[in-house]
């Protein structure tokens, strides 16, 4: 049997050697549980040193709605906002 302190109270707190031995036997499990989890993420991480591609920053833009006081915020990646700058240009000199 081992005496262990409670930290909220003075008098100490007996625990039977099977729950020691139960308490490690867990730990042990978990130990060896967590080493079979790393040895199968080992080809990920050499996958994981290639370096990533940089998500593209966004670019939020206020958008004036006709007929509303309130304008939407419009968030989209700088290729994007030339892309539809492209687009209109390109229907605007076709209607001519």
């Amino acid at each position: 049997m081992s005496i262990h302190r409670s930290p909220c109270r003075d008098d100490p707190v007996t625990i039977p050697q099977e729950f020691d031995f139960m308490i490690s036997l867990l730990l042990s499990l978990a130990l060896a549980a967590a080493g079979a989890d790393t040895a199968n993420t080992q080809p990920a991480t050499e996958t994981a040193a290639k370096p990533a591609k940089a998500k593209p920053k966004l670019i939020c833009r206020r958008l004036a709605d006709t007929g509303s006081r309130l304008p939407e915020r419009e968030c989209r990646t700088q290729e994007d906002w030339d892309r539809q700058a492209d687009s209109i240009s390109k229907r605007l000199s076709n209607e001519k």
